[in-house]
């Protein structure tokens, strides 16, 4: 994709997050809007303090579900044309 002047972004590998490589599944982006998924099981939930703190450092405002209210990225969610 690079060759093709495509800007690829990567995630750092964590310790003990072998899902982190799914990250489509970090959230819900809409302009600089960052809706952080709110995973329902623990080890994907650990996940998100790192996608949080990229896209806040990448100039996103990043926002949350309220507790028990499960969102896990483009798994649940995407955006098509003006839907």
């Amino acid at each position: 994709l690079v060759n093709l002047g495509v800007r690829v972004e990567t995630m750092t590998p964590q310790p003990g997050l072998p899902d982190l490589v799914f990250t489509a599944n970090a959230g819900l982006v809409f302009h600089n809007r960052f809706l952080s998924s709110r995973f329902r099981h623990e080890v994907r939930a650990k996940e998100s303090p790192h996608f949080d703190a990229w896209f806040g450092a990448n100039g996103f405002t990043v926002e949350h579900l309220p507790e028990n209210t499960f969102h896990e990225g483009a798994g649940d969610a995407l955006f098509c044309g003006d839907t």
